[in-house]
């Protein structure tokens, strides 16, 4: 989630007499996963963190740069980008495993206006103990139904050897009346079940996941690659 979407989130609650986080509505089928904490991470740009028994360091930062050419219009390109990743060991993951990210959008426009030209594009490549391994996250904008009105939401996947699992997003809290426009958290399925989801509405992100061995660890390595993300 964005530093902008949080402020949002908690404009939207004073206006109901409360600033509290929103938390995700939790799929019915994940509710007897046991929520996981990431601790530590909160909203600084880099510094280690807590997972259950394991932990590990993150890094993240967002840059935007604005430039005009009058020789050829009066519009203003702004483009929004950044680098991120993890990496963590512990008894929930196999070895130390790591990710470097990277996200990028391009908008162009007036003060009166502006157009998408770079739609946004989020893309995390992972590694083992120093290896690259073959598993990748996508995180793109994409236009959706939330609730009775279309907005642009991000979906994505991560591939897993020849395995994908699609990535949902959230945007239903019990807090809330009505979905946010910004995702607040982000689902993992796979076949047509759902394997996770995280929560990354607030300080410390929330992680449930089902069962063991590799789904787990899958749903794990997205949720942090997703955790690190900054945008402006």
């Amino acid at each position: 989630m964005t530093k902008l979407a949080r402020l949002a989130v908690c404009s939207a609650m004073i206006a109901l007499g409360a600033c509290s986080v929103a938390q995700i509505t939790v799929p019915a089928d994940l509710a007897s996963a046991q929520p996981l904490q990431i601790t530590g991470m909160g909203f600084g740009e880099r510094g280690t963190f807590a997972l259950a028994s394991s932990s590990g360091s993150f890094y993240r930062q967002a840059l935007s740069n604005r430039h005009r050419d009058f020789r050829t219009s009066p519009e203003r390109v702004t483009s929004y980008f950044g680098d991120s990743g993890f990496e963590v060991r512990g008894p929930d993951f196999g070895g130390t495993v790591a990710a470097a990210c990277t996200h990028f959008e391009q908008e162009v426009g007036t003060r009166a206006y502006s157009v998408t030209t770079g739609p946004f594009q989020y893309r995390c490549r992972f590694m083992r103990d120093g290896r690259p391994l073959p598993t990748e996250l996508i995180l793109h904008a994409a236009p959706r139904a939330v609730g009775p009105l279309m907005a642009e939401t991000r979906i994505g996947r991560l591939s897993v050897g020849g395995r994908q699992i699609d990535i949902e997003p959230i945007h239903n809290s019990p807090g809330l009346k009505i979905p946010t426009s910004e995702p607040l958290g982000y689902r993992f399925v796979s076949a047509g079940r759902n394997l996770g989801a995280v929560d990354l509405n607030g300080e410390r992100k929330i992680i449930y996941a089902l069962g063991a061995g590799e789904d787990r660890e899958a749903v794990l390595m997205a949720s942090l690659a997703l955790s690190v993300l900054w945008r402006n």
